[in-house]
């Protein structure tokens, strides 16, 4: 980058960066100065690759677009949003991050309540009843000559 852009980037486009930190989503630990930071990068790429590709541009274009590019949850280390520790894709909804501290509940109100009334969890007679079910079918399949193992090959 020229010294005259890196002017520019410093005087113009940094201050319009600054002014629309605060209506940028932040994810995380995220803070206005890292915001800055990163749409600070990303604007003097665009102008590197601008400059190196003979363009003209303004600062105010170069401004808005790295605006836009933070805000829609592209930072200066990764434009994707299919990552799910990226703040795009945690922006458009699509991931949430939970401590590992919060409880964790593996059983539902129902089965803590059966398990307090001295009663068998769900589970337990779901897998009874499967079993029953598969036995019923066995007898039937044999009853009805259907029986045979279909998984042995037969001999002649």
């Amino acid at each position: 980058m020229s010294p005259m852009m890196g002017e520019m980037l410093i005087k113009d486009v940094m201050p319009s960066l600054r002014a629309a930190a605060h209506s940028i989503p932040k994810i995380g630990s995220e803070d206005n100065e890292e915001i800055i930071q990163d749409a600070t990068l990303m604007a003097a790429r665009m102008m590197d690759a601008a400059e190196k590709a003979g363009r003209s541009f303004t600062a105010g274009n170069i401004a808005y677009y790295a605006e836009r590019a933070a805000r829609s949850g592209r930072r200066s280390y990764y434009y994707g949003s299919s990552d799910v520790l990226s703040p795009g894709c945690q922006i458009e909804g699509r991931a949430r991050h939970e401590s590992l501290d919060d409880e964790i509940e593996f059983f539902g109100p129902e089965v803590i309540r059966r398990l307090l009334d001295g009663t068998r969890p769900g589970w337990e007679s779901d897998l009874r009843q499967t079993r029953e079910r598969h036995l019923h079918l066995c007898h039937c399949h044999a009853a009805c000559g259907l029986g045979q193992d279909a998984a042995s090959p037969t001999r002649s």
